[in-house]
């Protein structure tokens, strides 16, 4: 599953002309400007700001899928909105 995650937020950042950064977002979160979808029916996928010790900024934060889905035909989705001012 984490592969998918990464190749679903790959293209979002690609077409980004600016870095995303997660720093102003509280940790527990849904970040500002992304949306959370499923692709099935079922329980809402848990996408929120965690921290990570391993990021290279004084707030360390990146969004991480924090729930698990019991279907492997479900895709949790985390979407940017690209027309959100920053």
């Amino acid at each position: 599953m984490k592969k998918l995650n990464l190749i679903l937020l790959f293209p979002v950042l690609a077409l980004s002309a600016d870095t995303i950064n997660f720093g102003s977002d509280t940790p527990g979160t849904v970040p500002k400007g992304w949306s959370v979808f499923m692709t099935h029916p079922g329980g809402a996928p848990k996408w929120e700001v965690v921290a990570d010790k391993t990021a290279p900024s004084k707030k360390p934060y990146v969004v991480g899928q924090t729930s698990q889905s019991p279907d492997d035909n479900r895709f949790p989705l985390l979407i940017y909105d690209m027309t959100t001012p920053t």
